[in-house]
């Protein structure tokens, strides 16, 4: 398996949370500095990537992390 796609499986709750904001910031964005379709698709898929991959890092994994605490305290 690829290590890479499997990251981003992890990832995938956290893209799923975050892609609305970003891509409607994007658009905002694309309006006031247009660089092209392309240009803006491809910064908007590198962007998305690394938010999900700081939002997974410091939202979801930890909190993974303190779920899995809190069920071992109470039991």
């Amino acid at each position: 398996p690829n290590k890479i796609l499997e990251l981003m499986g992890k990832w995938s709750f956290s893209l799923y949370l975050v892609h609305t904001l970003i891509i409607w910031q994007f658009e905002k964005m694309s309006d006031k500095f247009f660089l092209g379709y392309l240009i803006t698709w491809v910064l908007l898929v590198i962007f998305l990537h690394f938010i999900t991959y700081l939002f997974y890092k410091f939202y979801e994994k930890p909190s993974h992390q303190l779920a899995r605490y809190l069920s071992y305290k109470l039991k």
